[in-house]
């Protein structure tokens, strides 16, 4: 009796398929994420990642949306 192993097709697996799919699709338009953390001084930590078709848009949005963040957590005065 072939064990299930043996017996298994060698082509591409639906997962690796619908993996390939999703990791392979492009960034949907205005698609942007920000984090927000605190290092041990107390100091505001940003990442800004935001897509565009364009690197002037982009650039653009990333930035006013740092500018915005830095005005609500502004660098702790203690902190020299």
């Amino acid at each position: 009796m072939a064990s299930t192993v043996e017996n298994r097709s060698h082509g591409r697996s639906p997962w690796r398929e619908a993996f390939e799919a999703v990791v392979g699709r492009p960034s949907a338009s205005g698609e942007c994420s920000v984090s927000i953390s605190r290092n041990a001084k107390g100091v505001a930590q940003f990442e800004v990642v935001a897509r565009s078709g364009s690197v002037i848009a982009a650039s653009d949005h990333a930035q006013a949306e740092f500018d915005a963040l830095c005005a609500k957590y502004p660098y702790p005065e203690t902190v020299a």
